[in-house]
């Protein structure tokens, strides 16, 4: 009886956001009496690079999906839910439980994410002249569902409330708990029972800063034996948020006086909201130069499901918001996401006329990592001019266009036409809808029982600077960073691995062989110990500074951000991602290849 208890009968496995951000699709199964039941735990898309050049990386769930009974959303995020659609073409027919706005997100964003690749694949379609050329542009750009299927995937959501238990089935029941990342998030705790044991998984979903903006703030306690945590900012610390929209409005009202425009990519769902209820408090609270500038300047939200989302989605969920929000919404006078200098862009023609103006102007567009939509039009108008602003305040994924002018690119391809890049680019922080390290680590000391942690949802630099510090901290812990190709086997006290084929993946023909480093089973490569050292080196010197207390928040931000990006390049040494001196030798010799 003892060996069947301790058997392992639960598996997970990841079809996206595995050493990546994008595309999170956690798959649970578990066998009872002989029988399968899988779950599936958000199903989103992937984007950016890994999604342009290998496209077939959204099409690994088709085999997966037939085996799914019952799926959940964490939140309404196209990389979390934009795979839904193509489930539900491949033939999932059941529930797909989430929170009410979740759901009311759901039908706008699927369908622009829909219209988005019917956009891309009759671009490229443009272009084919030969039938070969035409098989590959369908293979990797064809749309992976309709609009038509958006709406019937969301008839297929089951809104559930949060902080109650929910019998799924014999097997699982689940509870969701506010994440205070984004409209309707949620953190999702699912007990699993056999009959002979229970296993408790927790999935984090995206967790909110700690100070949101809009939402409430959230705290309460876990119990699990497995945490699966999200590390998009895992190894990042953001600016103090005060001085960090200090910067912001800085550049913004400078930028206007000289005469330039303001162009602010910006998530419709959250970010856009985010941002212009900073507009809003700025003006409305201040009387100096720059809430002058502010007032007398058009502000235009420049983006049809922007204004939809803001209007029909986040006006009708009111009890997402702080009380003081609330307060505002019910006050006409005083309303945030409506005030005189405030215009909503909805057609096309109307965008033209932004384009066209003369007078300096804030336009919000979306998308947020600038890779589709009206923003583009508006990039390619003002990247080239010198007294302009592009502001970043969204996560920008590896691949895409705001991905480049994060890293200081000098020149862009828009609509296939290159574009200097003479305007000011600055990323601001504040309004980030995710943790950083110190969050992750708060949020993560609320699980109360002994786990073991899965890291997903992060870059490799991300993920491995936050085991590191994690390990120094908790040494005594099991860390876990799933691939595509890793397969677990749980029990309640013990879990195994395996490995299963990746996706098949063309590489182009100017694409060189990689080769992947060989990294020890234990983490314990060459130098470890003496990485180890240096780490506990860096963090007795910020432990050493009395004054460290007394330091403002931007001075111990940057120590701190210093000595995380140094345990970041620890730990890329640690996992093996260092040039051996042998590598850096021929580079010497020879040049970078």
């Amino acid at each position: 009886m003892e060996k069947n208890v301790n058997c392992e009968w639960l598996e997970v496995r990841f079809y996206g956001a595995a050493r990546m951000v994008v595309g999170s699709c956690p798959v649970v199964t578990a066998t009872v009496n002989g029988e399968e039941n899988s779950y599936m735990f958000d199903c989103g898309m992937m984007q950016g690079k890994i999604a342009r050049k290998h496209g077939e990386y959204n099409k690994n769930i088709v085999e997966v999906v037939k085996k799914v009974k019952v799926a959940f959303a964490t939140h309404g995020h196209i990389d979390h839910i934009g795979r839904y659609p193509f489930a539900y073409k491949l033939g999932y027919r059941g529930p797909i439980y989430c929170t009410k706005p979740v759901r009311d997100l759901a039908l706008p964003l699927l369908k622009d994410s829909a219209r988005i690749q019917q956009h891309d694949y009759d671009v490229a379609l443009k272009n084919v002249s030969t039938h070969a050329e035409f098989e590959k542009v369908t293979e990797k750009l064809a749309p992976l569902y309709t609009e038509e299927d958006c709406e019937e995937t969301v008839k297929q959501m089951v809104p559930v409330e949060r902080n109650r238990w929910i019998k799924v089935d014999n097997i699982l029941s689940v509870r969701f708990t506010n994440a205070g990342h984004s409209l309707g998030s949620s953190c999702i705790e699912a007990k699993f029972n056999n009959g002979k044991e229970e296993i408790i998984l927790l999935f984090s979903g995206d967790v909110g800063a700690h100070n949101p903006i809009l939402k409430r703030r959230v705290r309460r306690e876990y119990q699990a034996d497995y945490v699966f945590m999200e590390t998009t900012y895992g190894a990042r610390l953001h600016e103090p948020m005060e001085e960090s929209i200090e910067k912001a409005i800085e550049e913004i009202a400078s930028t206007l006086l000289k005469g330039g425009n303001v162009v602010v990519p910006a998530f419709a769902a959250g970010r856009t909201q985010e941002f212009v209820y900073e507009l809003y408090c700025y003006m409305a609270e201040h009387d100096d130069w720059r809430a002058e500038v502010l007032r007398r300047t058009p502000i235009y939200i420049d983006s049809f499901l922007s204004v939809s989302l803001t209007r029909d989605v986040y006006l009708q969920n009111p009890e997402e918001f702080k009380l003081s929000i609330r307060k505002m919404l019910k006050n006409k006078g005083n309303n945030p996401f409506s005030f005189p200098n405030l215009y909503y862009s909805e057609t096309k023609e109307e965008s033209m006329e932004i384009s066209a103006r003369t007078e300096p102007t804030i336009i919000i567009s979306s998308a947020g990592m600038c890779n589709a939509g009206r923003i583009l039009y508006h990039l390619a108008n003002n990247l080239p001019k010198r007294n302009s602003l592009v502001l970043l305040i969204g996560y920008q994924a590896e691949g895409t266009l705001g991905r480049s002018l994060l890293e200081g690119a000098t020149s862009v391809k828009i609509h296939k036409i290159e574009y200097r890049v003479h305007a000011k680019v600055l990323q601001v922080s504040a309004f980030s809808a995710h943790c950083d390290q110190n969050e992750l680590n708060e949020w993560h000391r609320q699980i109360t029982t002994e786990h073991t942690l899965f890291l997903v949802h992060g870059e490799a630099e991300q993920q491995d600077g936050f085991k590191a510090r994690y390990l120094l901290e908790n040494p005594e812990r099991r860390v876990e960073i799933p691939t595509l190709e890793t397969v677990y086997h749980l029990s309640k006290k013990s879990f195994s691995k395996s490995y299963v084929a990746p996706p098949k993946v063309e590489k182009s023909e100017d694409e060189p062989p990689v080769k992947k480093p060989h990294v020890a089973e234990n983490g314990n490569g060459n130098g470890y110990k003496k990485t180890l050292t240096r780490i506990s080196q860096l963090k007795d010197l910020v432990d050493s500074v009395d004054e460290f207390a007394e330091l403002t928040d931007a001075q111990r931000w940057s120590i701190v951000s210093n000595l995380n990006a140094l345990i970041s390049e620890a730990a890329m040494k640690i996992h093996g991602k260092k040039k051996g001196k042998k590598e850096r030798r021929k580079i010497k010799k020879h040049g970078k290849r």
